[in-house]
């Protein structure tokens, strides 16, 4: 890595779930190369957490070029309020790691001075609330016949 700035504004106490975390990090090209193929091969294996149950599924890292102003390897989009991706700015070889969970208003402002990004549409940061578990996330999974979500490490 050649250069990074690392910026957080998440709430001291344990309960707390709002706020984001932003890392910019700017590698030389080779090192850019290497890093976009460990985000290429993210995976998570989720077990279906019923005792009755041996079921298991591979989730693979989202990649996607319309959400964000960059293309995006995507973690979490929306999944209990939880944004977790890496934004690719080849030009620069930079990649922006952000995590973004139930954000105001004023974090919004704050992180559209850090550059753009957000998603393109942030008005899905209000619909936090809006049965997100039904989103995706690669660190979940409801498996069918299931009321429950299975997560990694259970």
């Amino acid at each position: 890595m050649v250069e990074a700035t690392y910026v957080s504004k998440l709430p001291s106490n344990l309960v707390g779930t709002t706020g984001y975390t932003i890392l910019e990090a700017t590698y030389s090209k080779e090192d850019y190369e290497q890093e976009l193929e460990r985000l290429s091969n993210i995976s998570l294996t989720i077990e279906n957490g019923r005792v009755d149950s041996d079921e298991k599924i591979t989730q693979n890292i989202m990649y996607d070029e319309s959400m964000y102003a960059y293309p995006a390897y995507i973690a979490a989009d929306g999944n209990c309020g939880t944004y977790e991706y890496a934004l690719l700015d080849e030009s620069e070889c930079k990649i922006i790691y952000a995590l973004v969970k139930y954000i105001s208003e004023i974090d919004i402002e704050e992180i559209n001075a850090m550059g753009n990004y957000l998603k393109a549409d942030t008005a899905e940061y209000e619909e936090a609330g809006i049965e997100t578990w039904k989103k995706f996330s690669i660190y979940s999974y409801q498996f069918p016949g299931t009321k429950e979500l299975s997560g990694y490490g259970e």
